[in-house]
């Protein structure tokens, strides 16, 4: 199998392509995500919603009212979705507003998050 250096500038460590990272490394990508998506200034008012007692509360809240997936009805939801996004003036008015609010499986919420940015990419 192919092989290519391991992502970290001073990692002499070789690694069977796909992977980016060795053994060592590995938690690199998760780390990097958060540095500059999750915990970036632009997204902290976001990430300190999701983190906050009130929005567990009300997920819950959701989840134990609608235990189903709201889509396809066939699996455990395991995902409350803002229907308005929450990114939008309207969406974050909205945030805590239980029927802004839908209980999701993983499945459905992967199909509705790509459909979502697909859209936001054509313009």
């Amino acid at each position: 199998m192919p092989k290519r250096r391991c992502k970290v500038a001073h990692c002499r460590e070789y690694v069977d392509i796909p992977e980016v990272y060795c053994e060592e490394h590995k938690g690199n990508t998760q780390r990097t995500y958060n540095k500059q998506v999750r915990h970036s200034p632009d997204n902290k008012k976001y990430a300190d919603f999701y983190a906050s007692t009130q929005w567990r509360n009300v997920r819950a809240r959701k989840l134990s009212m609608n235990p189903m997936c709201e889509v396809c009805n066939a699996s455990i939801a395991t995902i409350v979705h803002h229907r308005q996004e929450v990114r939008t003036t309207m969406g974050w008015e909205h945030r805590l507003d239980i029927d802004n609010l839908e209980s999701i499986c993983q499945e459905c919420h992967n199909k509705e998050e790509h459909l979502a940015s697909f859209r936001h990419r054509k313009g």
